[in-house]
């Protein structure tokens, strides 16, 4: 499916995790010419930063992405 995925949203999902400690989940969605969705990739981070987000962004290079769409 690689290079299928033109399109990306990319935000972040808050999660309780064990010990009572906080983290986040900064996904990625794809979506292709044809309506097609799937989740390209998901990281999990202490907190939603600037550092998170490239990282994810950078992994995701590989698709060759048209557009990307986040929020903040």
């Amino acid at each position: 499916m690689r290079g299928d995925f033109k399109y990306v949203i990319v935000d972040g999902k808050y999660v309780k995790l064990m010990g009572g400690r906080k983290g986040v989940l900064p996904i990625a969605l794809g979506l292709t010419e044809d309506g097609v969705r799937a989740v390209l990739d998901v990281v999990l981070t202490g907190e939603e930063d600037v550092v998170s987000y490239w990282d994810l962004l950078v992994r995701l290079w590989r698709y060759n992405l048209t557009l990307v769409v986040a929020d903040g």
